[in-house]
């Protein structure tokens, strides 16, 4: 059973003296009114499922899976299965777990090694690829603040279950009935499907190849924002294709001031496939614009992404195969019985179709951090092609995407670097 704990409600006399009265207010207004208000609560033993749809935005922290204690029983079993449902469901958790531990047994003279593991240390593979073989039913704990204005939208990006009624639940008592309510009715709202219908042919292109698109212009447009940040005239009165090259230049240029607000009206797009794993650790940036397949309408036998050190190892690779069996079986039961629950047999590794809309801003952000040597393998493969396409579409405004250290000229992790600088200086200059 989900546990939810209130952490803190900031300005809840506020909140209860606006829903307290008898006033009815609309929606806009009602979001206006909460804003000054924000909640920070803790949800624990909850299906990875439901934390990938409370992580579509605000501010969370989710236990890595590196420290999640990978034993029988830690899962979540979702209601409703017949017996014999539940009994496959919990044959084919069990074995995957049974896996997962097989795949991250050490070697011996490492069982005790403390720090950062490394490949080395493991018969098979680290955790952080094991993970690509556990299902979305596996637990996990997280802890989530936001506005109280955003709790409505929140609960409406949850699907109807019995988790998230659960979350409901551990939360209402803490809140005005009517607010409550409103999230309630919210609950399992159809939006984030309708998105997926409307973009189910580019979600669909993007996972056989990965299209990356810089919109035209995007050095003018930065330009223009500079233009009006360091002019005391408005950029209307500028004749556009007369000035394309200076404005360009003039965006360099206060780019180089380190004045990067400017790169906001840059825009670049990309569609693609992804595991899951890497996904979770893209959404964790919460600077992008994401829409990506829903759950429940990827098909049986989907692609499951395999990393390099499970891959080049037979026994490991067999494994593998004998995950993707029992995940695709139980998707088939799950299918035939509870279609919406087929999500919690997706595999970590389950490649789905993304796209996203950037602003360079926050491509510069995004890519300092993961295409760093120590980023994980697979978002750090993802984001050097979206760095090189870039550079080939729009050179003089991106030509700069490279990870921290070579723009600090040295690596500031310390003695968890990975001690290859010089090489990443040569490749990016």
């Amino acid at each position: 059973m989900v546990d939810v704990s209130l952490v803190e409600i900031l300005n809840k006399e506020k909140l209860f003296s606006i829903f307290d009265k008898d006033k009815v207010f609309n929606e806009d207004t009602l979001k206006t009114l909460l804003s000054g208000s924000a909640i920070s609560f803790l949800v624990s033993d909850v299906s990875r499922a439901t934390t990938h749809e409370i992580c579509r935005g605000d501010s969370y922290t989710q236990q890595s899976m590196r420290y999640v204690k990978m034993q029988e029983g830690s899962y979540i079993v979702p209601d409703g299965l017949s017996p014999a449902a539940e009994k496959e469901f919990r044959d084919t958790m069990d074995g995957l777990l049974k896996i997962y531990s097989k795949m991250t047994e050490r070697k011996p003279g490492f069982e005790n090694k403390k720090g950062r593991p490394k490949p080395d240390w493991f018969n098979f593979a680290p955790p952080e690829d094991a993970r690509y073989l556990l299902a979305l039913a596996t637990s996990s704990n997280i802890f989530v603040t936001m506005p109280a204005s955003g709790l409505a939208d929140f609960f409406g990006s949850l699907s109807r279950g019995t988790e998230s009624e659960q979350i409901l639940e551990g939360l209402a008592p803490n809140l005005p009935h009517s607010l409550a309510k409103i999230c309630e009715e919210r609950i399992g709202a159809e939006g984030h499907k309708a998105v997926h219908e409307e973009f189910k042919q580019e979600l669909s292109e993007g996972l056989s190849q990965t299209q990356v698109s810089v919109q035209p212009g995007s050095l003018v447009r930065a330009g223009i924002g500079a233009y009006t940040s360091t002019s005391a005239s408005p950029a209307s009165v500028l004749n556009l294709e007369d000035k394309k090259e200076k404005l360009t230049s003039l965006a360099l240029k206060v780019k180089g001031y380190g004045h990067e607000s400017i790169l906001e009206h840059a825009l670049l797009q990309f569609s693609t496939g992804m595991s899951l794993v890497t996904f979770h650790q893209f959404q964790r940036h919460r600077l992008q614009k994401i829409i990506r397949e829903d759950f429940n309408s990827v098909p049986i036998g989907r692609e499951v992404v395999i990393p390099p050190n499970i891959y080049h190892s037979q026994e490991a690779r067999e494994l593998s195969h004998k995950a993707e069996e029992m995940s695709s079986r139980l998707q088939q039961v799950l299918s035939e019985e509870k279609p919406e629950l087929r999500r919690y047999a997706l595999l970590n590794g389950t490649k789905i179709g993304v796209i996203s809309t950037l602003n360079a801003r926050t491509l510069y952000h995004i890519a300092n951090e993961r295409l760093c040597n120590n980023a994980q393998w697979e978002i750090r493969n993802f984001f050097e092609e979206i760095a090189l396409e870039a550079r080939k579409q729009e050179p003089e405004l991106y030509s700069g995407l490279a990870p921290k250290c070579v723009l600090l000229e040295g690596c500031p992790e310390g003695l968890l670097s990975c001690g290859k600088y010089p090489e990443m200086k040569e490749k990016y200059k």
